[in-house]
């Protein structure tokens, strides 16, 4: 086997799993859809540009503290949020901690529930459920953020 060839290889099944602020918001609307799943319908998202419009903001939370749209600050210590750029990152922070490129949606949706206040799985708002779903698989399929609000500063 070439030299080149074997280099590549090598180098790149022994790097570290990355991921872009695209993927890695599709990845928290997925773990949103399995918690939806799990009955947790009042678990929000919300995505939206920075009013510089150089990344997204996206909050994750209880309905009580993510109604829709940017959440107000006070309520920050009980919901999880990050902005993201769409850099190729080994991990990102959200939801209290540290997220690989490598943990699946139902990894990321089990810290979202240890990261939020309780909450109790009701699965009472089908709506919503299914728009979000229909969210996800949109953009999902165009491999795009997947904004719940167009809003550029």
């Amino acid at each position: 086997m070439p030299v080149a060839v074997y280099d590549d290889l090598h180098g790149s099944s022994m790097g570290a799993p990355t991921v872009t602020g695209t993927e890695f918001s599709l990845q928290v609307l997925e773990a949103v859809t399995v918690l939806h799943q799990r009955g947790y319908h009042r678990i929000r998202f919300v995505a939206m540009w920075a009013p510089t419009g150089l990344h997204v903001r996206m909050f994750v939370g209880r309905d009580s503290e993510v109604p829709g749209g940017h959440p107000r600050e006070e309520f920050f210590d009980q919901i999880a949020y990050t902005s993201l750029d769409d850099a190729d990152e080994p991990a990102r922070n959200f939801a209290g901690t540290t997220i690989p490129a490598w943990w699946s949606a139902e990894m990321i949706a089990d810290q979202i529930l240890a990261a939020i206040p309780p909450i109790e799985p009701r699965a009472d708002d089908p709506d919503y459920v299914a728009r979000i779903q229909d969210l996800f698989e949109h953009h999902a399929a165009a491999r795009t953020v997947p904004l719940t609000e167009d809003e550029r500063g």
